[in-house]
């Protein structure tokens, strides 16, 4: 069993100041890292969508280093729920840094 998905919620707990949440039972729903003001999931995927990592390139040349590129998406007709997708070095820099 690869051990990549273990390896990455340790990496991004550590680069966030963050806690990691080990679990007895990996059935249980917990999130994977926690600090003072942040909880969240760390996730591995062989490949994400091209049209998310496409927007967030296609923005980096206009952010230049005083601005966060970001993306908000929303499914389509729902207009209450939106997210905001950012690299995590980006993440890092405006608010760990």
């Amino acid at each position: 069993m690869s051990k990549t998905w273990k390896e990455w919620e340790r990496e991004v707990a550590e680069r966030l100041g963050a806690k990691r949440i080990v679990r007895a039972n990996y059935g249980e729903s917990a999130p994977d890292f926690e600090s003072d003001w942040l909880v969240g999931d760390a996730k591995v995927r062989e490949r994400l969508p091209q049209w998310i990592t496409s927007a967030l390139d296609r923005l980096r040349p206009f952010a230049g280093e005083k601005k966060l590129p970001i993306v908000v998406l929303r499914e389509k007709g729902n207009k209450q729920r939106a997210w905001v997708l950012m690299a995590l070095d980006d993440f890092c820099d405006f608010f760990i840094s």
